[in-house]
């Protein structure tokens, strides 16, 4: 599909036909292995709906992920709006709920307000309301956060256009018609909400419906539910190393999203489990952009079907994509700064993690992928700090390592940057604090270096 036609997206047909639309496979397999197609599906929708009294939006805070698409397919039955929380704590879900107007909320038993979904019968039937008609692709479906790595969680609207227009093209694109597909990433996250959910329902494929985390729990689900393709994190994949030789050898694909793909992980997958593992690049604001497979070491990215991407004169990336927020010009100025390389790019780290220190610029990004390639460092985060010597900023590192000090950590820069660049303020430690995502909240990294960023001496 070009990017004319996507920006220009006429009305979707209705969910129940994109569903039905050559479907072959069921659409949900449960943790007890039973089979949940489209009838099935129908008859939990009628009850939910009719308890959401056609509430104008909905939390979903569903642990369960057979429990988020009832919950959502029948939310947006009603022509609700879904809101999904950053997290699912309690205090995050009952902030949400204090709204000036009515807002509904559906869970699976982890709330003590709302409707708990997983006690209410199945129908015989019922009215699916908007899931019967075609849909305006500016209608909107879903308001998501950031996850507030760098600040407070941002609220982002996507419209039906972005969201099943972009999870019909990547299913297209990777061809999962049939799979089986494992995702070990909450569907509140934009990510497991269009890999683990969209994707494979639009797609021909099924959602397994298993919670496992860990590396042999995932094992035993891939090998219990014939699992074809796996969507993961980083921090997640890296813990797989305990794993036997050829475990994965069967999956279609394993993809990774929310931060980094550490090298010497790709090639853990790569080499010993027998995967090469397909990198997904983008954000909450974007959406997808590139890809990469990591056949060879630190391949170039790779755009996505009708993504454009270029460059201006200062490297910052220039995106033009039907998956942007529509009210956006295009193309959109991103915070990226890319090397454009063949019909794919390198990308150089951010355009804010720029700063001045001493009066030389120097970036975050490269500061954390020169200790990454140090032996003995296995991931490694830097920011930035305010100063009280008049330097302006400083900057603090935090490294996850079992053999390294601060003082080798400092020696490894050295050779890369001026000395007035080398961080003062050094913490090492056995894991960072990553998310479920893999994504590294700023306000914890800070905590670490010794909490309010505030005298960086």
């Amino acid at each position: 599909m070009s990017l004319t036609a996507m920006l220009e997206l006429p009305a979707l047909p209705a969910l129940l036909a994109l569903l039905a639309s050559d479907r072959t496979a069921p659409v949900v397999v449960d943790a007890d292995g039973g089979l949940h197609d489209l009838r099935t599906i129908a008859a939990t929708l009628a009850p939910i709906a009719a308890a959401l009294q056609s509430k104008a939006e909905v939390v979903l805070a569903c642990e369960d992920r057979l429990h988020f698409v009832h919950a959502a397919l029948a939310a947006w039955a009603t022509d609700a709006m879904v809101l999904l929380p950053p997290n699912l704590q309690r205090a995050t879900i009952e902030q949400m709920m204090l709204r000036p107007h009515d807002v509904g909320l559906l869970h699976d038993g982890s709330q003590t307000l709302g409707i708990d979904i997983s006690g209410l019968a199945p129908s015989d039937g019922g009215d699916l309301g908007r899931l019967e008609q075609p849909w305006d692709p500016a209608r909107r479906l879903t308001r998501l956060f950031t996850s507030g790595s760098t600040g407070a969680p941002k609220p982002i609207d996507k419209t039906a256009g972005q969201l099943v227009g972009e999870a019909s093209q990547l299913a297209r694109t990777f061809g999962l018609s049939g799979a089986r597909v494992l995702c070990t990433v909450p569907p509140h996250h934009i990510y497991g909400l269009l890999f683990g959910v969209l994707m494979p329902m639009v797609g021909n494929a099924t959602i397994v419906a298993v919670s496992a985390l860990h590396a042999e729990a995932v094992r035993a689900a891939i090998e219990q539910f014939g699992v074809d393709v796996l969507v993961s994190t980083p921090a997640q994949l890296r813990a797989f190393d305990v794993l036997d030789s050829g475990a994965l050898r069967r999956l279609r694909h394993v993809f990774s999203s929310g931060a980094p793909l550490l090298a010497d992980t790709a090639q853990m997958l790569r080499e010993r489990l027998g995967v090469a593992p397909t990198e997904v690049f983008g954000s909450s604001e974007t959406g997808g952009i590139a890809t990469r497979t990591h056949e060879q070491p630190d391949p170039p990215w790779v755009p996505l079907p009708g993504v454009e991407v270029s460059a201006d004169a200062t490297g910052r990336m220039l995106l033009r994509s039907g998956w942007l927020d529509p009210m956006l010009p295009q193309p959109h100025a991103t915070e990226d700064r890319i090397a454009i390389v063949g019909a794919g790019f390198v990308h150089r780290g951010r355009c804010d993690d720029v700063i001045k220190v001493g009066g030389r610029r120097v970036a975050l990004g490269d500061v954390s992928t020169r200790l990454k390639a140090h032996p003995g460092i296995t991931d490694a985060v830097a920011v930035a700090l305010p100063t009280r010597d008049g330097r302006g900023q400083a900057i603090g590192v935090v490294v996850e390592t079992a053999t390294v000090g601060a003082d080798e950590v400092r020696s490894a820069l050295a050779p890369w940057f001026d000395a007035a660049v080398i961080p003062r303020r050094v913490v090492c430690v056995s894991a960072l604090p990553r998310a479920a995502t893999g994504k590294l909240s700023l306000a914890s990294v800070l905590a670490l270096l010794g909490g309010a960023p505030g005298d960086a001496e």
